[in-house]
Order: C-alpha cells, then structure tokens, then sequence
C-alpha cells in the first residue's frame, strides 16, 4: 500500500508538472473540483493521549487541535505549537495531569474525566488567545471499541455506562459547548 500510494502521488505530480499546474489544483480539476473552492486541508495534531495509548490513563484515546483558522500550514502549526504549550502549562498548573510525552508526541492524559479534559482545552485555548469553535477545534478520538461492554460505553473510569443514544447526546453536547468539531470512532462496530 505504501509503494502504490508513492507511485500514485509521483504520478500525479508529473500530471500537474506537465500541465504547468500544481498538485493540488491538478487533483482538484481531474476530481471535478472548482481549484478556486479548493481549502487547505486542516492538520489534526494530537495534544493528550490516553486509551491504549497511555495505560493508566483516561480510557478515550486521543483528543487533538484542528487550527480551523489558518490559511497556511506555516500558520496552522503555529497555532498548534500555542495550544501545546498551552496544555503543557494548564497541566502542570492542575497537578491533575503528568506533562510527559506518549511515543506519539501528545501528552499523556491523566485527567479524571473526559468534561475535564475539553475544559483544560478551552483554558489552553483562551489563555493563547484563541477562540474554540472559531480559530481551533477539537478532534477526539474515542477508539470506541475499548469503551464498549454490553452494558454500554463507559467514557469516564467509573462512570456508569451510557447506552448510544446517550454518547450521541453527550457529543452532541461536546460540539455545542466545548469545541469539539470532528470525531473518529466514536461506537463500537
């Protein structure tokens, strides 16, 4: 897969060379695409990590930054690096989370709840200047699968667990209040 990915993308490449264009006009024109609609594909940076991720941690697997606001990836990962930092200092301050870094670069979650956690976000987004739901947004990836049993989905240690019509209703809620504009795997197959 990554060998055909590789020769698919130089493929591409000498497509929009040999028409003079770039390779994200060019694939936006072959896809039907208006180029003039085309939007910078936002990164998705992981901040606290937990699940499988950080054994002893909060059991949803990652939550992370989506800099919505910025119109270069220059600019994107500044506002990433402020939110980092940002959450470096709100964990340290709350005593609540270790500022130790997970194999893939995120901090490791030891917030008692997952409430806890988009609120020490919003903080961090306030205290760098930044507006949740406007400059970043929140992606959270619940790797749903490891918070199921039959009895539901329980999101918090010790928490009682929550049928699916009760985690839609608690996203939904996420997405109203706290920011949060993307999920991965939020139920179990």
């Amino acid at each position: 897969a990554n060998a055909m990915l590789a020769v698919s993308l130089a493929t591409a490449g000498a497509a929009a060379r040999g028409q003079g264009s770039t390779l994200w006009r060019h694939v936006a024109e072959v896809s039907g695409l208006d180029a003039r609609e085309a939007a910078l594909p936002r990164p998705m940076i992981s901040l606290l990590a937990g699940g499988l991720h950080a054994p002893g941690g909060h059991p949803i697997q990652d939550f992370l930054v989506i800099p919505l606001a910025a119109s270069t990836i220059s600019e994107a990962l500044a506002v990433a690096a402020r939110m980092r930092e940002a959450v470096a200092a709100a964990l340290a301050r709350t005593g609540d989370g270790r500022a130790e870094m997970a194999p893939s670069g995120a901090f490791y979650n030891k917030l008692p709840t997952a409430l806890a956690t988009l609120t020490l976000l919003n903080e961090g987004a306030a205290s760098a200047g930044l507006d949740p739901g406007r400059d970043v947004g929140f992606a959270i990836d619940l790797a749903a699968g490891s918070l199921y049993t039959q009895a539901g989905y329980t999101i918090d240690p010790g928490s009682e667990p929550l049928d699916a019509a009760a985690v839609v209703d608690l996203l939904e809620g996420w997405h109203r209040e706290l920011g949060v504009v993307l999920l991965e795997d939020p139920f179990d197959d």
